[in-house]
């Protein structure tokens, strides 16, 4: 399915599967919508074949020959006016569509533009408060890759936490992240995340990209980091909450971890850091 992305116009090409799910362009690094593709639908022109007409082995001579075939003809024009009309009636159809029918508003093949929410400019306040936190961010820098990370706290694998983090790229677009790190002296082995907010229902986060797991003198680490915006839902449900738990689920055993209103308020600063630098982030 092709489309283009909504943020530098680059032609894209994706599986049908992932239609309605965000994605990140690999040209300008943001995260997009991949659309749902709607097909016009066509009516279909059925034609009932003629019914075969039975042929006379002998012919009458006179008035009776001359009255049959009168009624042969009668009958053979009532059924093609018959069969014109049903065919009138298919093109009629097709022009102009019943009331009930459904018509996409573009025509097939042609890629859809998804309406998408974003939050608005921060406020005056917001920004504020944002920017008098930029001189207390860690910064890592990559050259290899050109890329420049920036969190509240250093971006460590030998501590167990969840926490957002930008990635500053050297085109001058930013990203951002969301880790969680399990690390200890045992494999978990971890499948998924269950994390409930307040008092709400438990949800299950499911990685998209397979779970990083290291050994080093004696402790094991395994990491889940993913961009942040596949899983926006979650987290704007989780920023909303007082607190949280999260429980890293493993192959046999599972792991429980707090997010508290601190750690909380350190993902919502992050989320405004993003927003101050350009990063687009949707509503909730």
């Amino acid at each position: 399915m092709l489309f283009e992305c909504s943020n530098c116009s680059q032609s894209l090409d994706a599986p049908d599967e992932l239609q309605n799910q965000v994605i990140e362009c690999p040209g300008c690094k943001q995260v997009i919508q991949v659309p749902t593709m709607v097909l016009l639908p066509a009516g279909q022109i059925q034609v009932a074949p003629a019914s075969p007409r039975r042929i006379f082995k002998y012919v009458f001579w006179g008035t009776i020959s001359l009255g049959l075939t009168i009624v042969i003809l009668v009958v053979g024009m009532i059924f093609g006016l018959f069969q014109i009309s049903r065919f009138l009636i298919g093109v009629r159809n097709l022009v102009s569509p019943p009331a009930s029918t459904t018509i996409a508003p573009q025509a097939a093949n042609v890629p859809l533009k998804p309406t998408v929410n974003y939050l608005g400019p921060l406020s005056p306040l917001e920004s504020n408060v944002a920017s008098q936190i930029l001189k207390k961010l860690h910064v890592q820098g990559d050259t290899v890759e050109g890329i420049t990370w920036y969190s509240l706290e250093p971006v460590e694998e030998d501590h167990t936490g969840s926490y957002l983090y930008i990635a500053s790229h050297k085109d001058g677009s930013v990203s951002l992240r969301w880790r969680i790190t399990y690390d200890s002296g045992d494999w978990l082995f971890i499948k998924n995340y269950r994390i409930r907010v307040d008092q709400d229902d438990t949800v299950t986060l499911t990685p998209n990209f397979d779970i990083t797991r290291r050994a080093k003198r004696g402790f094991v680490t395994e990491i889940f980091d993913e961009p942040a915006a596949l899983h926006t839902p979650l987290i704007n449900r989780v920023l909303a909450g007082k607190s949280a738990q999260l429980r890293m689920q493993g192959r046999d055993s599972f792991k429980d971890i707090d997010l508290d209103h601190e750690s909380l308020q350190q993902m919502r600063t992050m989320l405004l850091i993003y927003r101050l630098w350009g990063g687009k982030w949707l509503a909730p």
